[in-house]
């Protein structure tokens, strides 16, 4: 949960998380997150479980599936735009932290990796859409 006493307050503290550290985001940062950022465009929320386990359910309907046993995974991640900001998340976290290791080794720069997956999204009480 973002806390402030102002708005601008809670938006700078968004955009730092947004701009530093890249790397491993608690759920409790990723809920504001994807709340608020999805809809100003400011990330891309990336889905690397299997087609069937997405429309079980995901984090978000704009999120985007890319089966990370697919053949064409790699070819998948290659067409991403590297210039953006990256949230991913698989069932419990194996899958999207090799996932954010490829993409850093590809040169993307701004990925983060839900931790625990959609599995801790759920524990922390949040809701999933159907996908």
């Amino acid at each position: 949960m973002f806390v402030g006493c102002a708005a601008d307050s809670n938006k700078n503290m968004q955009a730092n998380l947004l701009n530093i550290n890249p790397g491993l985001i608690k759920v409790s940062q990723a809920t504001d997150l994807i709340s608020e950022n999805i809809e100003k465009n400011d990330f891309e929320i990336l889905d690397v479980r299997t087609a069937e386990e997405y429309k079980e359910g995901c984090i978000n309907k704009l999120a985007n599936n890319i089966d990370y046993y697919s053949q064409n995974f790699v070819n998948e991640l290659d067409k991403l735009d590297k210039e953006k900001t990256y949230l991913v998340y698989c069932r419990s976290g194996r899958r999207s932290s090799e996932t954010v290791k490829l993409m850093q080794q590809k040169g993307f720069e701004s990925i983060y990796d839900l931790d625990g997956g959609i599995k801790n999204w759920i524990n922390f009480g949040n809701r999933i859409e159907q996908c």
